[in-house]
């Protein structure tokens, strides 16, 4: 499951940032944000520690990080038994990636469309 995780982040990371690389590099750093946000809330959730808000981590995938967030999820073994969260997760995901299509398709603003 961790080289789908970080085949599958990867890819779409690649993918935005060819289409759009404002919204690419922005999407590379809130998915390392993501990524920083799981390994320390691990590291806290193992020394019994102040925890990261479940909140938190979900609207760091929202707003795009999700692939980071995927990727820690699965490198740190971290929230991938709670079925709520996971579920939420999920909905995220597919959220952003709605959002994402919408913004490349129909704002001209972010399509790679030479103009004349």
């Amino acid at each position: 499951m961790k080289s789908a995780a970080l085949l599958g982040s990867a890819a779409y990371l690649t993918a935005v940032c060819h289409l759009n690389s404002p919204l690419g590099y922005l999407y590379l750093i809130l998915s390392a944000i993501g990524l920083l946000l799981y390994g320390f809330d691990k590291h806290q959730a193992r020394r019994n520690g102040r925890r990261i808000p479940e909140r938190y981590l979900h609207l760091t995938a929202l707003f795009g990080g999700w692939a980071g967030a995927w990727l820690g999820r699965h490198f740190f073994r971290h929230k991938t038994a709670k079925t709520r969260f996971t579920a939420v997760f999920r909905l995220t995901v597919a959220v952003n990636i709605a959002i994402t299509i919408a913004l490349l398709i129909y704002s001209s603003e972010f399509l790679p469309i030479p103009k004349d």
